[in-house]
This record gives C-alpha cells, sequence and structure tokens, in this order.
C-alpha cells in the first residue's frame, strides 16, 4: 500500500499536510490569536477547512471574513466576530 506519507500524496514525508488541514490549522490558529474558547477555534478550523475540500483543484477557493461568520453562523447557530 505504501507508506503513510505516499498516500497524502508527499513523496518525502516532509510535507505530509493536505491543503484542508493547513487551512484548517490556520482558522484555528485565527481563533486562538484572537483569544476565542478552543471550541470555537475548533469551529472556525472545520468551517475554513470546508471551503478548501468542497472545491476541485489547488488553491481555487476563496471566502470573505463575511462568509466564513455566516457560514458559521448556519453551521453552529452561534454568531462570530472575526
Amino acid at each position: 500500500m505504501g507508506s503513510d506519507a505516499s498516500q497524502r500524496g508527499s513523496r518525502d514525508g516532509a510535507d505530509s499536510l493536505r491543503p484542508d488541514t493547513r487551512f484548517s490549522r490556520a482558522g484555528f490558529i485565527k481563533g486562538l490569536i484572537l483569544g476565542l474558547p478552543l471550541e470555537t477555534c475548533a469551529k472556525i478550523a472545520g468551517v475554513v477547512a470546508a471551503y478548501v475540500v468542497e472545491v476541485y483543484g489547488t488553491q481555487t477557493h476563496t471566502f470573505t471574513k463575511e462568509n466564513l461568520m455566516e457560514r458559521y453562523k448556519k453551521t453552529y447557530h452561534d454568531s462570530i466576530t472575526i
């Protein structure tokens, strides 16, 4: 079957994070920087990752802060300000 790194698309394993993982991590870190609770940070990460995986191709997704806050509210029935 191959190594774990090869299954993720990395040849040498040095960059084994998938794009959705990178962006969800960025969403989580943004929440931390804003001083939000960890649960909220994780929810932001999930919303950001959804934008990435719902579109085919690399870096073809786009969203604004307003889009993110609206989707967060729709998904979690709660509001945030970013």
